[in-house]
């Protein structure tokens, strides 16, 4: 049995969408049972084309350019397309906040055995980004980045180590 509070169930897409969930199913005797999941992590940016305000245009821009420095994938939804109308009401409600760009969220996409589930959370405005970001840069990442490569590469390991057994310290 899933507790969550409260889903939308998208029949083309076969996607549930849950906006709390919990991340187990309880069997009958009341234990519970992982399920082994794949999940996915999307940032979508909620702005407006057509807004007036230059502060809020300026934070959306500001807020686009830093999420591709700090090359994290995400998509936009403009609140003024009107074939998009739904989904940024369903954005709106989530947040509980209208009219104000941009809006950030993070949609985490959980496929397990018996269906897919998709949670989306609001993270905040362009304030929350430039004061989160590194956090952010933590959700998302579901594999760490490589390792920096060390300057010389095997050669200066090489010559590292024989100094270490050479008996000096650094």
């Amino acid at each position: 049995m899933e507790s969550q509070d409260s889903s939308d169930m998208h029949e083309e897409e076969g996607v549930e969408i849950l906006h709390s969930s919990s991340t187990h199913d309880e069997v009958l005797d009341g234990s519970s049972v992982s399920n082994q999941t794949i999940s996915k992590k999307q940032i979508t940016v909620l702005i407006s084309s057509g807004n007036f305000n230059h502060t809020q245009t300026a934070n959306q821009n500001l807020a686009l350019q830093l999420l591709t420095d700090l090359s994290l994938p995400y998509v936009t939804i403009d609140g003024m397309d009107a074939d998009l109308k739904a989904k940024r009401d369903a954005l709106f409600e989530i947040s509980g906040i209208r009219g104000n760009y941009p809006q950030l969220f993070l949609i985490t996409s959980n496929q397990g055995a018996r269906k897919t589930m998709a949670a989306t959370t609001f993270l905040g405005d362009y304030a929350w980004l430039e004061n989160n970001s590194a956090a952010l840069v933590d959700m998302v990442m579901t594999t760490p980045p490589p390792p920096l490569r060390q300057r010389g590469g095997a050669e200066f390991d090489a010559r590292l180590s024989a100094l270490s057994s050479e008996g000096e310290s650094f």
